[in-house]
């Protein structure tokens, strides 16, 4: 590369210096920079490796948002100058789809959801004509909602029974009137009949919130 004297010089019985070439000039990205946040490796390459940085971003469930997850080409490669290195930086954990915990126990649901990495809330007991009282009834947000954030709240309802229903007044109605009214609220009918044909007293009393499919007696008379 150069030699010293240098060339031209007139020299008799004098050393002469020769620096030869390792070739073209290198410099490699320190393997210490992945996982540490993003600006201070932007900060800490700027001012070593005169390199051309690009960024990219991508979920990654073992390294936490805004950490350098890796470099390409790979820390420790050795690169030109102004060669172009790619930053990926972590989003985070990747979201997760929530499952379907319908019709489990709350005990049940909470820890298949907190194997997941969610939190679990539980929302004011709801009443559902398929679900047995006891059981998840809903989830929100639910599995047809799509992948919900890592760690974020998912929260469930629990089944206390089946639906509450207003009994109709059905007293003075034709004893088929009444049926038919009463089976239209999810009713069934106990009917007690002397001669005619009309309803004269029932129970519950009308207006009661019963249970859906809950009997009500009527007696029917003139």
């Amino acid at each position: 590369m150069s030699t010293e004297p240098e060339p031209g010089e007139a020299i008799r019985g004098t050393d002469v210096r020769l620096t030869v070439s390792r070739g073209p000039e290198r410099f490699e990205v320190p393997t210490d920079l992945v996982g540490r946040p993003y600006d201070e490796v932007v900060a800490q390459l700027q001012e070593t490796v005169p390199v051309q940085l690009t960024r990219v971003d991508a979920h990654d469930d073992a390294v936490g948002a805004g950490l350098v997850i890796g470099f390409t080409p790979a820390a420790g490669t050795e690169l030109r100058r102004d060669e172009v290195v790619t930053v990926t930086v972590s989003l985070g954990h990747a979201p997760v789809a929530v499952p379907d915990v319908t019709g489990q126990s709350p005990e049940q649901a909470q820890a298949n959801l907190e194997a997941l990495g969610f939190s679990v809330v539980r929302g004011e007991d709801g009443r559902s004509a398929a679900v047995d009282a006891g059981e998840v009834m809903a989830v929100s947000p639910g599995p047809g909602d799509g992948p919900a954030a890592y760690g974020s709240a998912v929260t469930i309802v629990v089944s206390a029974g089946v639906p509450l229903v207003a009994v109709p007044d059905v007293v003075g109605m034709k004893e088929e009137e009444a049926a038919a009214a009463l089976q239209a609220a999810g009713l069934t009918v106990d009917s007690t009949k002397f001669f005619g044909n009309k309803v004269r007293q029932q129970q519950p009393a009308a207006g009661e919130s019963v249970e859906q499919g809950t009997s009500v007696k009527i007696l029917v008379a003139f």
